[in-house]
């Protein structure tokens, strides 16, 4: 059978590089994030969520996670984090729901769109930071896209869960108010949070192809 695509020279480096990161951590990544306390890796699930997987490459291919803020942190429950600025289509583009058609749980690690009804994903998303998650993740719209892996990677997670300075956001608790954060395109608000920790960049760690 013929080959679906071809890669190119920098995709095979790239392609190179995950295997080494294989290598350090035992398992296959699709996507490296930097954040303020380290590196994560993620493993996607495109089975389980196209829609959604989709859509957060198309989020990492132009960029989107450079310095965005992990602004709500409960310990034990999840970690959520996105930024809407500025008057482009990732602000305001919502995508449809996944409906597999076997569910996933969530875990630990898992990789989520915040959503809040019916096809309502956006740019938000969050970290599952619970074990035994409950009712959480029984919505369609927080269908898992993604799990981190490898022992490092889970290792910077709990370092940003212990680093829960300002916790949940208003009422709940004294964090930043995502109503505030949208809009806030020069950051003069979220400098009233320097304890805050962030998503510096994501990318891919091979050419991707979801298929669709």
């Amino acid at each position: 059978m013929q080959a679906r695509f071809w890669i190119r020279p920098l995709a095979l480096a790239l392609a190179l590089a995950c295997v080494q990161c294989e290598k350090a951590t035992g398992t296959t990544a699709d996507v490296k994030c930097q954040t303020t306390k380290g590196e994560v890796l993620l493993k996607l699930f495109p089975e389980n969520a196209p829609i959604g997987v989709k859509h957060l490459a198309e989020l990492i291919q132009a960029d989107f996670f450079t310095n965005v803020p992990l602004f709500r942190t409960v310990p034990g429950f999840l970690m959520q984090f996105g930024r809407m600025v500025g008057n482009n289509k990732w602000d305001s583009d919502t995508i449809k729901d996944d409906h597999p058609a076997k569910k996933k749980l969530m875990t630990r690690g898992t990789l989520s769109y915040a959503g809040g009804g019916k096809d309502s994903r956006t740019n938000q998303l969050f970290f599952a930071f619970c074990t035994s998650c409950g009712g959480l993740g029984d919505q369609p719209w927080e269908t898992p896209i993604g799990q981190i892996v490898g022992a490092p990677s889970l290792a910077v997670l709990d370092a940003l869960e212990h680093a829960h300075s300002y916790g949940d956001m208003p009422p709940w608790g004294k964090g930043p108010d995502p109503g505030r954060i949208q809009g806030d395109a020069d950051g003069s608000y979220l400098k009233l949070f320097p304890k805050l920790d962030y998503i510096k960049g994501c990318k891919m760690t091979a050419e991707w192809h979801h298929g669709l």
